[in-house]
Order: C-alpha cells, then structure tokens, then sequence
C-alpha cells in the first residue's frame, strides 16, 4: 500500500526508503513516500478502508484518501495499491508519525533528473502526468478538446485533489500515445474511412480473425494491424500484377 501525501503545491518526501542492494553490502537511499506499508495479498482494496489504514499508520485524521490506480501480479501474487492523500495543513503532519520534508513539483523534477527517487515514485508520477495530460488536452477518441496545435496545459500539483479522471484506465495512456497530434492517428482515420467507404476488405477480415482468437486489440494496436495488412497486400497486388505482366509479354 502506497500513499503520496499531497497539500497544496507540494509533497511530501522523505530519503529513509531503500531502492537498490548490493552484494557488496552497499545500499542507495532514495527519495519516496513515508506513507508505505505492507499487508497480505488482497485482490482489491477500496478507498473507505484505505483512508482506515493511512490513519492507523499516519496517525493523520481526516485525511482524504482517493485511489491512484492499481499494479497487480498474478504471477507473484503481490499487488501494489497506489492512493492519493490529501491533507488540509502542514500542521497535521508535522505532529504525526510520518517524517519527510515538502517539495514543490520543481524540487521533485530536479531529484528525478539526479535520480535520487525511488522507481515506484517514478512510476507513479509518469502515471499521474501521461493520464491528466491526455485528459485535459484530448477526448476519449483522441481529438483536440482545444483547437490549438500542440498545445499543451498546466500540470500543478495542487490541481490534482480536484481533477475527475481514473488514472487507472489505461486508455488514457493510449490516448496521450495515439491522439490528433500524432501522425499515425491520421493514418489510422484514413483507412477507417476507406473501410467504411469499400466495405469489408483485408484488414476488417484481419480484425474478425482476431476476433475468433479472443483477442481484443486496443485502438493503436488495430489501427497499427490494418496499416501492416494494408502495406502486404498492396504488395502482393502489385507484385501479382507485375508478374502478369510479364507472362504476358512472354
């Protein structure tokens, strides 16, 4: 269970955490969140016994406590929940049991350069800024919510608490791979056009083979399957066509 603490523009870190071992015994210390703890396996775990849990090891009441997103193994059995928690005052935590200092979204950048963080911290904050990124910049299917080429909006961290997005939809991360600006999302609106122009053709045929495998491809991932199929079968129709030529000519 992990909790990054956040008031306002900063959060709080501390270098007490252990990132790496040695075999010669040596150990790094990095920067991460005190809000860690351990427990045995769980599938799920929501947000109302979450904020129970960050209380009992904070000793921070009425904090809010909102669900980042989830890193589940099935392989090992150890699932990683991620949580956000919102205190109202430096004040609360100062006379609690977690110990760190605050650093702003700058401090945080320049320690992530030096690499002096942890990699589940730097996991997180990719997250956190891939998803409200695309969020805030593109809808669902990839458009522009602003007509502005390249545009790009502000990420603060004291905007967080009152963003509504689910940084556990991995859609979004497609959305921020594959969006309006991107010059295969062009390519994919093309042959969709094509597709609905002329019918079935060798890519749909492409996608209903997957289908029967059970397979569900992602946007890019059909988009990219279609552009492929296109590409050999523009091969081999010019390739059948050079070669009848030739007959031909014989």
């Amino acid at each position: 269970m992990r909790f990054l603490v956040l008031f306002d523009d900063r959060i709080l870190l501390d270098i007490r955490r252990t990132d790496k071992f040695f075999n010669n015994g040596a150990v790094i210390k990095r920067f991460d969140t005190p809000a860690v703890t351990t427990l045995p396996y769980q599938e799920r775990y929501d947000a109302g016994r979450a904020a129970q849990l960050f209380q009992q090891i904070s000793g921070i009441p009425g904090a809010e406590v909102r669900p980042m997103y989830d890193s589940p193994d099935n392989v090992t059995y150890r699932n990683i929940f991620h949580f956000f928690a919102f205190v109202d005052s430096k004040e609360l935590v100062a006379g609690s049991k977690l110990e760190g200092e605050w650093f702003s979204l700058g401090e945080l950048r320049q320690l992530m350069e030096q690499h002096l963080t942890g990699n589940d911290l730097n996991s997180e904050m990719a997250r956190i800024y891939r998803v409200a990124m695309a969020w805030k910049t593109y809808d669902r299917e990839g458009r522009r919510l602003y007509k502005i080429k390249h545009y790009r909006p502000t990420f603060r961290l004291k905007d967080i608490r009152g963003w509504d997005v689910d940084y556990n939809d991995g859609h979004w991360l497609e959305v921020g791979r594959l969006n309006e600006d991107s010059h295969l999302f062009r390519r994919c609106r093309a042959h969709n056009r094509q597709d609905g122009a002329h019918g079935a053709s060798g890519t749909s045929l492409f996608h209903n083979q997957l289908s029967k495998l059970h397979f569900k491809p992602d946007a890019s991932t059909d988009c990219q399957a279609k552009i492929f199929v296109t590409g050999v079968l523009r091969r081999i129709f010019f390739s059948r066509r050079f070669m009848k030529r030739r007959i031909l000519k014989r």
